[in-house]
């Protein structure tokens, strides 16, 4: 059994601020807020943590218009750690990463009642971070420029819209059936997109987020800073203050975000 050195998990948390974490030369923040106008967390968040350089990031969206959304994000996310945390010898983070897809997606259909959730998965190893997601939480890597090195396909009919080219990132057409989710756990025909590894840089940020995050953030206008906690800041203070608008979309709203040091 390979014991994860560090693990956090988050499961129906609400936090006033983002709380600080470290992987080797990697700094991370990670900030999870509730709806607004909600009891139950639906977002659920976690991170695992192995040795200096080597870390898995996940962050779970229980799906709203399905009953169970918070119970189907709770599976997942300790799904995951389960595996990480009973990794047998010679097996890779990519199996156990791959694999607690599929347990998830199969512990969710049992409980019978039409839960499901998204799932985004970020594996840190050294200097590249390979993505694995069901749904349209996001995970991203963005230089120290600014420029999108990757993003996931959002599973939604903005995402699939984006990839053909025949839609804009932020087509305000398409802000009625965002929530229309076309990929998730909690179904048969769940299925799992695997990034390459991105190669990172020195001045490269990790992002992973629900939907709550990227529905009321233009992603094209984040800051090229490298700071952490201001870049959480920043992101925190934009999506609460967009929420509160007549185009906003109050939800939960999970975020981690990584970079060198």
């Amino acid at each position: 059994m390979v014991t994860s050195h560090s693990v956090v998990s988050l499961i129906d948390a609400h936090m006033e601020a983002g709380t600080s974490f470290a992987c080797g030369p990697y700094e991370g923040i990670y900030l999870v807020r509730r709806h607004p106008d909600k009891s139950v967390t639906e977002d659920s968040v976690c991170l695992v943590v192995h040795g200096t350089d080597s870390a898995v990031l996940a962050v779970a969206d229980g799906l709203g218009g399905h009953k169970g959304g918070d119970q189907a994000s709770k599976i997942a996310i300790e799904t995951l750690i389960e595996l990480l945390d009973t990794q047998k010898p010679g097996m890779s983070a990519m199996e156990c990463i791959t694999q607690s897809f599929d347990l998830a997606n199969q512990r969710i259909l049992e409980l019978g009642i039409g839960a499901a959730t998204t799932l985004v998965v970020g594996e840190l190893q050294g200097k590249s971070c390979r993505f694995y997601h069901a749904g349209d939480s996001m995970g991203l890597i963005l230089g120290g420029r600014g420029k999108c090195k990757w993003a996931t396909l959002q599973h939604n009919q903005r995402g699939h819209g984006i990839e053909s080219g025949m839609v804009a990132p932020h087509d305000p057409e398409l802000q009625a059936v965002d929530h229309i989710v076309t990929n998730y756990l909690g179904t048969p025909a769940m299925r799992i997109e695997v990034s390459p590894a991105v190669g990172l840089d020195t001045k490269d940020r990790i992002l992973l987020m629900s939907d709550g995050i990227s529905d009321n953030l233009n992603l094209g206008l984040l800051p090229k800073s490298n700071r952490v906690p201001f870049l959480c800041e920043w992101i925190d203070a934009r999506v609460r203050a967009s929420m509160l608008t007549e185009d906003g979309k109050p939800d939960d709203a999970s975020l981690i975000v990584m970079c060198q040091r």
